[in-house]
């Protein structure tokens, strides 16, 4: 039976994404048995939930509040005070979510995503690194050699990629959305197989697929997929700098890991609507 590699970015999407990743995650700790992971994935993925909850709580607290052009004469009307009332309770409800999201920095056993990603490291197949592994990776950036990024001065992808190599026992599935990987599927299937005398049967950015390819196909994982498309890749996505909801102005927003791990979106400051760049 294959065993499936999950990277750090797929991971890091269940603090994003609109389905409810979390059912998603219980499916995965369900065949973890099948899931290999590396040091370094643990370690980016610890690192970088940081910044991305950091990111939700920033958003939530910064978010729109509700706004009415007020005169003399509405604020004589029955309603204005129920409207007040209103407008401070949604206010106080925004800030105790951002408080609570910025209170799983601190204490992560509170922190629902973390909680199941640590189970996961604890039963599924984990691959460790060392000075050698490190030094091969090192390498395999001065030589550039995928899978690497030019514009990065770290090795978390080489070390991943070495990482993988050192698994002799399996063929392998590996799902990522970084596209120093999947941009360079021919040359990576070709190395490992030389490398381990195993398959890399499929290099994918779908979660479903990757377990289909493993032969464990995942019909709950499937329709979470399907709902994803709906909430970023089908959505059109702002070239302007505006929002196409309320036409507010835009900011990017990104995680950036030390070992090359990154993303990125744009996000309203007016209507606080969040844009993804397409995956597929």
């Amino acid at each position: 039976m294959p065993v499936i590699y999950i990277d750090t970015n797929v991971f890091l999407d269940f603090y994003q994404a609109s389905t409810d990743r979390l059912a998603v995650f219980e499916d995965i700790l369900g065949r973890s048995k099948s899931v290999l992971l590396t040091q370094q994935t643990v370690n980016e993925f610890r690192r970088n939930r940081i910044a991305r909850l950091t990111t939700l709580a920033d958003h939530i607290r910064k978010g729109p509040h509700p706004q009415l052009h007020t005169t003399a004469v509405v604020q004589a009307l029955p309603g204005f005070q129920e409207w007040i009332k209103a407008r401070d309770a949604a206010k106080k409800a925004a800030q105790d979510i951002a408080s609570e999201l910025a209170s799983w920095v601190a204490d992560e056993k509170s922190d629902p995503v973390l909680v199941a990603f640590e189970q996961l490291v604890k039963s599924a197949k984990l691959v460790t690194f060392d000075d050698p592994l490190i030094e091969r990776a090192r390498r395999r950036k001065l030589l550039g050699q995928p899978p690497t990024s030019p514009d990065k001065h770290t090795i978390g992808d080489e070390l991943i990629w070495e990482s993988l190599l050192t698994w002799t026992s399996d063929d392998l599935v590996v799902v990522t959305r970084d596209k120093s990987f999947l941009d360079n599927r021919a040359i990576l299937k070709g190395e490992y197989e030389a490398a381990t005398g195993k398959r890399l049967i499929e290099l994918t950015d779908s979660l479903a697929a990757g377990l289909k390819a493993a032969g464990q196909e995942a019909k709950k994982i499937e329709e979470a997929e399907k709902k994803l498309p709906k909430s970023f890749d089908d959505e059109p996505f702002p070239t302007d700098g505006k929002c196409l909801r309320c036409a507010g102005e835009l900011e990017e927003t990104a995680y950036e890991g030390s070992d090359g791990d990154e993303a990125w979106w744009l996000f309203c400051t007016k209507c606080g609507h969040e844009y993804f760049p397409r995956t597929r």
